[in-house]
């Protein structure tokens, strides 16, 4: 099927057992949408005005192949053990991970969604600050360049980042901890 953004979706016919969900596991830009998932399908729009279309809609589902069908079955490698870490520099890596991954969502939004990935960035990053994790200047600094680089406005980009901010405020947000984590006394 081809979707409305020129990419493909190849569909296959279920095998019968579980088949997991994932995103990039198989390759860059290789999602697998199995049990849970969901896709997009026909006669879907897409909002770069392309439509989902099917290439030949009677067409039965071909089995997936045996190469693939082991490939999406296989488990991530598990964890290894890591030496133990200190949680302020833990704290500030998820920090700067999150302000560098905003900017670069701004500065690759399409035209037309710009000022809103600006307005969602501020918030995303307005709710760490409330947890007081980062401050207001570094968000500001971060984003607006990014947003400059886009072309957006100067007073646009302030009073985009101001809103998203002091909206992103009003829920606090601190790193999720899925592992255990081991702290190492100074």
């Amino acid at each position: 099927m081809r979707t409305g953004s020129g990419g493909w979706h190849l569909y296959f016919a279920h095998p019968g057992d579980s088949i997991p969900n994932s995103a990039g596991r198989l390759g860059p830009g290789l999602d697998v949408r199995g049990d849970g998932g969901y896709v997009i399908a026909p006669p879907s729009n897409h909002r770069s005005g392309g439509t989902y279309v099917f290439n030949d809609e009677a067409a039965p589902l071909p089995d997936m192949p045996d190469w693939l069908l082991r490939s999406v079955r296989q488990q991530p490698a598990p964890r290894r053990d890591a030496e133990p870490i200190r949680i302020g520099e833990a704290i500030d890596a998820w920090v700067q991970a999150a302000i560098a991954g905003e900017a670069a969502r701004v500065r690759a939004a399409p035209e037309g969604a710009r000022n809103a990935t600006l307005n969602r960035a501020a918030f995303s990053l307005g709710q760490i600050a409330a947890a007081g994790l980062v401050d207001g200047d570094t968000i500001r600094s971060a984003l607006s360049n990014s947003a400059l680089a886009v072309g957006l406005a100067a007073r646009e980009i302030e009073a985009t980042i101001r809103s998203g901010v002091a909206a992103g405020a009003r829920s606090p947000r601190v790193p999720v901890q899925t592992q255990p984590l081991l702290v190492q006394e100074p």
